[in-house]
């Protein structure tokens, strides 16, 4: 029976935007005929999901063999004692640092660590590599692929493009049909594209031009990776769950009582994470504490992290919801937990508006999955300016009649991070014509399922290798 075989290897949990892709799309090859494959890490829990699950992958974190020395440093008595003298700086040391400034012991004290540190890198980049290959050189013998078969990678990154040129060097030209999809930004980095495009052309001549799909899944990333390595990329649809969100929407009574009276209720949606302007929460949630009653406004956030290296900011928030907020004010609930797809499906459900202040640096060009999910609910969202979410939101409004907008538009959905009266203003004014801008986003909910289906999804794929002749050899 033909296969279709999901690769991700830093997939290790349920939950997540990451979680949730795979199933959708496993769930619509299995519709479509194939056997559904997961190859995912070894810790990928076992749950009772419709396709089978290759637990192969043993390393996720990017960096850890450093991330490892450094927890290891840091829960030594010396580090804590260099960090005070850091910090404080005692009068002797203070003075010793401005003499020694231009020493060669100070030059040296500054540039070992970088050579140190520099090598570490290259070290964790091989044997991520070195387990990347053994592991999927494993998954083929498995499952004895044959031309019928589709590989699907929806988490591309270059040291994975490289990964998988090596294995088909060294298994010989692979069976079947592999797509690529790549969703990262690169658009600050000329470095970056060189690799992308050196790794990309390898594997395209090594499997066969015929047999090789690259992708991203936004028009942005589209262009800018069409332009920067000259090779022909698709742009796939981000796949929600079309059916399941159109029976909850339809289940009133049951959002009617987990409401709860509990006035208007602002979620963030997304991980504790930088990238996903976590840090700005603190800011943020304080404004709207300050500026709205217990019963006007419940705030939930979901604040799960799974990165084991997190930065001061993401500390100092997290310290801040819970000892100053949480307990302290009945109108903020904080999940630290991953959510399970009932979970995630039922916080996005019983929302009123949907905050993702995401860093327009980080999603310029690249997809944001929790969008596309709170549109495909019809739910009001609050994004920053100059992002790609704020351009998307922009899209979608654009579709919908002048006559049906009235006086709402992007500019009333969007705002900057360094303008957050102007932030609590937007709040106050959504909150108050709540009637017309779920109407709007009703609209949109619409507009964005009948897009971003899985089954058109594995339907471009099926087609790409029909179209090229593989299922016919």
């Amino acid at each position: 029976m033909k296969k279709f075989i999901l690769i991700d290897n830093l997939l290790d949990g349920i939950g997540g935007h990451c979680y949730e892709y795979a199933v959708q799309v496993l769930e619509s090859a299995k519709r479509s005929g194939y056997t559904a494959i997961l190859a995912a890490h070894k810790k990928f829990p076992y749950t009772e999901e419709v396709f089978e699950v290759r637990r192969l992958y043993p390393l996720k974190e990017e960096y850890f063999l450093k991330n490892w020395i450094f927890r290891k440093v840091a829960q030594t008595p010396i580090f804590t004692l260099l960090e005070v003298f850091r910090k404080k700086k005692p009068p002797f040391f203070a003075r010793f640092d401005e003499t020694q400034k231009k020493s060669p012991l100070r030059l040296s004290l500054r540039i070992l660590p970088k050579i140190f540190l520099f090598g570490l890198n290259r070290v964790d980049v091989r044997i991520r590599i070195f387990f990347f290959i053994r592991q999927t050189k494993a998954l083929l013998d498995q499952v004895q692929p044959t031309h019928e078969d589709i590989f699907f990678v929806p988490n591309a990154t270059l040291g994975v493009l490289n990964s998988l040129y090596q294995v088909f060097q060294r298994q010989g030209e692979p069976k079947g049909t592999w797509h690529i999809l790549l969703r990262w930004d690169f658009v600050q980095d000329s470095s970056e594209f060189r690799k992308l495009r050196k790794y990309i052309k390898m594997i395209a001549y090594k499997i066969g031009k015929s047999r090789v799909f690259f992708y991203t899944d936004t028009q942005e990333l589209t262009h800018q990776y069409k332009n920067k390595t000259g090779f022909l990329f698709e742009t796939l649809p981000i796949p929600i769950r079309v059916q399941n969100l159109v029976d909850l929407q339809k289940d009133k009574e049951s959002q009617k009582r987990s409401k709860d009276s509990r006035g208007f209720r602002i979620v963030f949606l997304g991980e504790a994470r930088d990238e996903k302007g976590f840090g700005l929460l603190q800011e943020i949630i304080s404004n709207l504490l300050e500026h709205f009653s217990e019963e006007e406004i419940f705030i939930t956030v979901q604040s799960y992290s799974l990165a084991s290296v997190v930065s001061d900011s993401i500390k100092s928030t997290m310290r801040f919801f819970k000892e100053r907020v949480r307990g302290q004010r009945r109108n903020f609930l904080l999940k630290e937990s991953p959510l399970s797809t009932i979970e995630y499906q039922n916080l996005i459900l019983e929302s009123d508006l949907i905050l993702l202040p995401y860093c327009p640096s980080k999603y310029s060009h690249r997809s944001s999955g929790a969008l596309i999910d709170a549109l495909a609910y019809g739910k009001p969202v609050l994004v920053r300016d100059r992002s790609w979410l704020s351009e998307e939101l922009k899209r979608q409004l654009s579709q919908i009649p002048s006559t049906e907008l009235g006086n709402w538009g992007p500019a009333d959905f969007s705002f900057d991070s360094d303008c957050l009266e102007e932030f609590i203003n937007k709040v106050k004014r959504i909150i108050l014509y709540s009637q017309e801008v779920k109407a709007i986003f009703s609209r949109i909910g619409a507009q964005v399922r009948s897009i971003n289906d899985p089954d058109s999804l594995v339907e471009r794929l099926k087609t790409n290798a029909k179209n090229r002749g593989v299922f016919n050899s």
